[in-house]
């Protein structure tokens, strides 16, 4: 196969998301921390209903709690 590699890793992209929110980071920093600069969150909430808080709640895209992924994509 003859797939394209994304070159935005190379480039400090560690965690590629929609555009405005996708930056690349610095070593000491954590791979979302840059996304949505402009809110609390950090997440969007794309995946809305697969991602859980470790509590078992169900998260918005405006929960600042980790998440973690639902167990059927374990």
């Amino acid at each position: 196969m003859n797939v394209p590699v994304n070159s935005l890793p190379s480039k400090g992209y560690i965690s590629i998301g929609c555009a405005p929110s996708t930056k690349p980071v610095l070593l000491w920093q954590h791979e979302r921390e840059e996304r949505w600069l402009w809110e609390d969150a950090k997440y969007c909430g794309i995946n809305k209903g697969i991602i859980k808080q470790e509590d078992g709640a169900q998260l918005n895209g405006n929960g600042g709690a980790p998440a973690v992924i639902d167990s059927q994509f374990s």
